[in-house]
């Protein structure tokens, strides 16, 4: 199994990619029909910089520009490829705070009769409404974990302009929550160790199809 990322690693890595056996588990790809390596490939290397043309990758892959267009089209047709977006420096666009915003939203909401409910369907309505109102909301979801059901991720280009995010979240579903809290990280801070980025993911399934070969 590989356990860090030496050198010993990659050269797993490689030999695993040399296999005649070599295949990619449908545990880590589990919603396409079917995987092979040309296909991960592809996918990788959009990861990493999807502004290259298919002549580019096929360059990079020794692939015949036909079968990554090819390829592409079928990674993107099955939901592999979500969007193409550059993600740009924040703080050059004036955007200062990333926030998260811990939930907890109220006991009665979270049975599960109430999803067909009016209560539920408010909840739902009022959610796309409020999310239409602030684009700068870049993730939402529900969860568990730290006594709260669900977080927001948004970006802001003050401290300011956060509290009175957080003024209307209280205002808009404030019957629907028992609390809010936020966690704050500043873009002008010289102590972030890595910005956000997809591009060392590539690295990490790569490893994890390697473990699965070597067994």
């Amino acid at each position: 199994m590989l356990v860090s990322h030496s050198m010993h690693g990659i050269t797993q890595l490689e030999r695993a990619k040399q296999k005649l056996d070599f295949y990619v588990p449908v545990s880590i790809f589990p919603y396409m029909n079917k995987i092979r390596k040309t296909d991960y490939e592809v996918l990788f290397e959009l990861i990493k910089d999807c502004r290259r043309s298919d002549r580019d990758l096929a360059k990079v892959l020794e692939l015949s520009q036909p079968t990554v267009t090819r390829v592409r089209t079928k990674v993107e047709k099955e939901g592999m490829v979500r969007d193409y977006a550059a993600i740009p420096d924040l703080e050059k666009l004036g955007i200062e705070i990333i926030s998260f915003s811990f939930l907890s939203v109220k006991p009665e909401m979270r049975v599960p009769k109430h999803t067909d409910s009016n209560i539920f369907k408010e909840w739902n309505e009022m959610s796309d409404a409020f999310f239409k109102k602030h684009p700068n909301i870049i993730f939402a979801a529900t969860g568990r974990g730290l006594r709260k059901n669900a977080i927001w991720v948004s970006l802001h280009q003050n401290y300011s302009c956060y509290t009175d995010f957080l003024r209307d979240i209280e205002i808009q579903f404030g019957k629907y929550l028992e609390g809010v809290e936020g966690f704050t990280v500043s873009l002008k801070s010289d102590r972030i160790r890595r910005f956000l980025t997809l591009r060392y993911l590539p690295e990490y399934l790569e490893r994890k199809i390697c473990d699965e070969n070597l067994k």
